[in-house]
């Protein structure tokens, strides 16, 4: 009983000042984001977007002091929700394979939100250098977890184990990659079918002939390494 009284209580709590805040600021998000995509970053001023969105343009300035600002909000509060999900999932030894699943579970859980991803996507391909920011962001902020979480699930040491380091970077751009083209496809095909797809040529290459070649003669060529090859 006391559980429920206290979530009543924040839930009311968030239903004030703060709750009105965040409805004006995802308005004032959507609005400059539809204009983007529409007509292109830089023809739009922030003026414009008040404009469209019903504010002064005070109100758009003290919500969001930069006009990049109404670009990095989406894809940042969708990085703290795939580490907040990650942090608190259990990897199995062979944590490839769970990565992946939850990736696709966290898109499916916001699919109802899929149409302002594909909206941002067509915004921010008019903002290059915007993009590039984006990544480089998400990438700096996910890839200390993936690595944290890859070795612990594989029992390895981040210190003296380059495997864990060089397995989440190969699995978070492959991810990228595949949820990029999904996007700027529309969303048209299933991603269970890219992710499959993505998985079998990685393993058909990592597996391949050549490459299983290669790691006999380092291993050979070291022998001190070849308890670590597998």
């Amino acid at each position: 009983m006391a559980d429920d009284e206290g979530a009543a209580g924040l839930a009311s709590c968030e239903s004030g000042w703060d709750r009105r805040r965040r409805r004006i600021a995802d308005q004032i998000e959507a609005v400059a984001v539809g204009l983007f995509a529409e007509r292109g970053y830089n023809s739009v001023t922030l003026e414009q977007v008040a404009a469209a969105a019903g504010v002064s343009a005070r109100t758009l300035t003290r919500y969001f002091p930069l006009k990049e600002d109404l670009l990095l909000g989406l894809p940042r509060r969708a990085g703290l929700a795939m580490a907040d999900a990650l942090a608190q999932t259990t990897l199995s030894p062979e944590p490839v394979a769970d990565l992946w699943q939850l990736w696709q579970d966290l898109t499916a859980e916001y699919s109802a939100s899929l149409g302002q991803f594909f909206m941002w996507r067509r915004a921010v391909a008019t903002a290059p250098e915007i993009d590039g920011r984006v990544k480089a962001e998400q990438s700096a902020a996910l890839a200390p977890v993936l690595e944290e979480r890859f070795a612990a699930a594989m029992g390895l040491s981040l210190d003296e184990d380059v495997r864990p380091r060089t397995l989440a970077a190969a699995v978070s751009a492959a991810n990228s990659a595949i949820i990029d083209f999904w996007l700027r496809r529309g969303g048209t095909d299933a991603l269970d079918d890219l992710f499959t797809a993505a998985l079998e040529g990685l393993n058909a290459q990592f597996a391949s002939p050549s490459v299983k070649r290669l790691i006999r003669l380092k291993t050979v060529s070291r022998p001190d390494r070849a308890e670590r090859v597998t």
